[in-house]
């Protein structure tokens, strides 16, 4: 007897119930650990066999200790701070100490805000340093203590910034690691996901779909900020709902046909392929429960 099949971890369960959302039929976990190289789910059309799904992340090595905290003790790096106004921006190195940040930065933000600053980075609070050893400021000043605390947490900058609609004030979390500027195109999605296919630490998730068999096999890649270049991010991310997709097809690994990519952390959709559509935007709105 087949065993049950286990509750799913959170990324996959997300990937779950945005394919079911999109497609309009059932998506189910499949790998009940009952046997190895078991894919994640799958897809049960009403008409035709069923598809299987495997899911994959691209994740910085140095920041998956990280981006378990978050998940854990950190609310995934979307944090209430009452305290505040608007929105704070913290781009963090790779790794940090989730719950220490946590518990002091609204306290060390307030002070900032209320000095009336928007912005920190280490060029910044080193200016500061000079403009007070020079006497263009005057001592004391709770802002040195309260950026240099910052820093020392693992903060590499923080932007102030008035939210787009209201909300209640938040800090958001950045964790770094990639690098590049974007061009408002999607471009650079394809030459990433190319590349991915191919990795040979991607080969268990190829392997997984191709002993399905099938006509169709899906293949569903988280891109972590701090695992992707910045613009491979930024365009899967599309905070802005700009709706960009890439405008050439991607080359394909056998027997992958079709891809659902996601932003980590999430945006308001996410970028997907399938040979009859091709490139083109689904939901990460999911409906809440009541």
């Amino acid at each position: 007897m087949a065993k049950r099949p286990r509750e799913l971890p959170r990324e996959e369960e997300f990937v779950r119930a945005c394919i079911e959302q999109e497609l309009g039929v059932k998506v189910s976990p499949h790998d009940d650990g009952s046997r190895p190289g078991m894919f994640d789910l799958k897809i049960e059309y009403p008409d035709r066999p069923m598809a299987p799904v495997e899911v994959s992340s691209a994740v910085n090595d140095r920041s998956q200790s990280t981006l378990g905290a978050l998940s854990r003790h950190g609310k995934d790096g979307i944090w209430a701070a009452p305290g505040l106004t608007g929105v704070w921006c913290l781009e963090t190195q790779p790794v940090f100490d989730v719950r220490r940040l946590r518990a002091s930065a609204e306290g060390h933000l307030a002070v900032l805000a209320a000095a009336g600053l928007t912005e920190l980075d280490s060029m910044s609070l080193s200016v500061r340093r000079v403009q007070h050893r020079t006497g263009a400021l005057a001592m004391p000043d709770p802002v040195l203590g309260a950026a240099g605390a910052l820093l020392n947490m693992g903060v590499e900058r923080a932007a102030w910034f008035d939210a787009e609609e209201p909300r209640e004030p938040v800090i958001f979390l950045l964790i770094g690691g990639g690098s590049g500027s974007w061009d408002g195109t999607a471009e650079a999605v394809v030459d990433w996901i190319d590349r991915y296919m191919k990795d040979q630490c991607r080969q268990d998730n190829i392997t997984k779909l191709a002993k399905a068999g099938g006509q169709e096999a899906h293949l569903a890649v988280y891109a972590d900020i701090g695992g992707v270049d910045w613009p491979v991010w930024r365009a899967i991310e599309d905070r802005h709902n700009s709706d960009v997709v890439p405008t050439i097809a991607p080359t394909l690994v056998p027997p992958v046909t079709h891809l659902w990519l996601f932003s980590n952390p999430g945006g308001r959709t996410g970028i997907a392929w399938n040979p009859q559509r091709g490139w083109h935007r689904f939901s990460c709105f999911l409906p809440v429960a009541t």
